[in-house]
């Protein structure tokens, strides 16, 4: 789904905060790039997120082996694994271009991935 972070990128502090507690309906990644149309619903209660995909018609064949039941996992490892992932992407664009962190909506979006982190070391 690489070509698809674009379309998440900006989406996923929002959605890394929300699963920091229970939710009440599902949170959702939508990968909605041509041949990939899948979408990600999040659900969090307790210690558990359980994760199920959709996809479509639309969807590449590549998608087709995601399962059709939900997928129980730690909600303290998807989140630090997300924040993991984020942040070697950011660490890298900064690397490319360190102007970057002069730039307002970039220190938005990592103050925004700091509060998820915080919220995680409290709970661990």
């Amino acid at each position: 789904m690489r070509p698809d972070l674009s379309t998440i990128f900006e989406d996923i502090p929002l959605v890394l905060s929300q699963l920091t507690k229970d939710t009440h309906s599902p949170v959702e990644f939508d990968f909605f790039e041509q041949g990939t149309d899948v979408g990600m619903f999040m659900e969090r209660q307790g210690n558990t997120i359980k994760v199920r995909f959709e996809t479509s018609g639309a969807s590449a064949m590549r998608f087709q082996f995601l399962p059709d039941t939900s997928i129980s996992v730690s909600a303290w490892e998807f989140l630090a694994q997300w924040l993991q992932f984020i942040k070697t992407i950011i660490d890298a664009l900064v690397e490319l271009q360190p102007e970057l962190v002069l730039d307002e909506s970039y220190k938005e979006y990592v103050t925004s991935l700091k509060v998820v982190e915080e919220h995680i070391s409290i709970r661990i």
